[in-house]
């Protein structure tokens, strides 16, 4: 096992530019989106929505989806009762879920409109069934779908979160939807427990931590332990339970970054068939590895950008990774490729 272990560590890796796939948009995009099996990708421009089949690299645009109000600053795919859907943010606020078999008409399924101000962050829990949104307004809302006696689901904000006392900036949950996390411009961090009791569900707020600087990025690593990402700082911190089952910092892993600005699009993912998160922090996209048998991160490789504001996704195998960089104004494709390196 252990030289199994010494040979992962010496494979190194890159993501190759794929210049032939290069799309020119001027138009901003704040959100990017695969979905499950990798022939979908949403693409946020400005106020609309572009839908490309993706193969291999390739970009064929198939439909557009017009009429927003704002600029959408978050897009998500997720499945209820086995039908592909997929949900919008944007900065006036509103929420929309949409069907993929709708995309012709243009339809939507429902629009929620309980924020007040625009929404940074959302993320959709395992089971499909609940979701979470932070928005400029400093709430958290916990969203819930149940489909009861054959009537179409209807999602409804089942608790609002007030312990944020300005902008809500990040969200996490962690696979086995028990456990949530927030942090915000208040420089604040709530651990928050989740309990489902039949068809609903409710946050239960277990730990608040003071932080030192605000920070846009935050991601369970295991069911435990998560990181967060310190704005623009020179490391990322490791957070995991002490014996009086408390979150602390056990480990802070200094990482590449260029000291200049940074902002909440582009969030981390973790790709778990290649063992590895990705992180960005200003110019810098980081790749780490929890290594599960030292218990500590490893910083494995950085791209370095041509400047902060270029906004991306991977794909659930890490195979792709997609980035629009505003200074060119190009959506850019990257391919993973594996350096093989020989054991003396």
């Amino acid at each position: 096992m252990q030289l199994q272990y010494n040979q992962i560590q010496q494979e190194e890796f890159s993501y190759e530019l794929q210049p032939q796939f290069t799309i020119n948009q001027k138009e901003q995009c704040n959100a990017i989106a695969f979905n499950q099996n990798q022939q979908l990708l949403l693409v946020a421009y400005d106020k609309n929505i572009k839908v490309y089949q993706f193969n291999n690299g390739l970009l064929i645009l198939i439909q557009i989806i017009p009429k927003n109000r704002y600029n959408i600053s978050i897009l998500n795919f997720f499945y209820y009762n086995k039908y592909s859907q997929f949900i919008s943010g944007s900065c006036d606020s509103v929420i929309i879920i949409r069907s993929i078999t709708q995309l012709r008409n243009q339809k939507y399924i429902q629009k929620l409109n309980s924020h007040q101000r625009g929404i940074c962050c959302l993320v959709i829990g395992q089971d499909q069934n609940m979701f979470l949104s932070g928005s400029v307004d400093q709430t958290i809302k916990l969203w819930s779908c149940f489909q009861q006696q054959q009537v179409s689901c209807q999602w409804s904000c089942q608790q609002t979160i007030i312990d944020h006392n300005n902008d809500v900036y990040a969200l996490d949950i962690n696979q086995q939807q028990t456990k949530a996390i927030s942090c915000g411009y208040d420089d604040t961090m709530l651990i928050m427990d989740i309990v489902k009791y039949m068809q609903t569900y409710k946050l239960i707020l277990k730990q608040t931590i003071k932080l030192s600087n605000f920070g846009y990025r935050i991601l369970f690593l295991n069911d435990q332990d998560f990181i967060f990402q310190s704005y623009n700082a020179k490391f990322l911190s490791l957070f995991q339970l002490n014996q009086n089952q408390q979150y602390v910092i056990t480990q802070q892993l200094p990482v590449q970054s260029l000291s200049q600005q940074c902002n909440i699009f582009f969030q981390p993912q973790l790709i778990r068939s290649k063992g590895f998160f990705a992180c960005k922090n200003s110019q810098n996209l980081n790749f780490i590895r929890f290594n599960s048998i030292s218990n500590e991160l490893e910083l494995l490789h950085s791209i370095k950008l041509d400047n902060y504001q270029q906004y991306g996704q991977l794909s659930e195998d890490g195979e792709y990774l997609i980035i629009w960089d505003e200074k060119l104004e190009q959506l850019q494709i990257r391919k993973y490729k594996t350096i093989h390196m020989q054991i003396n």
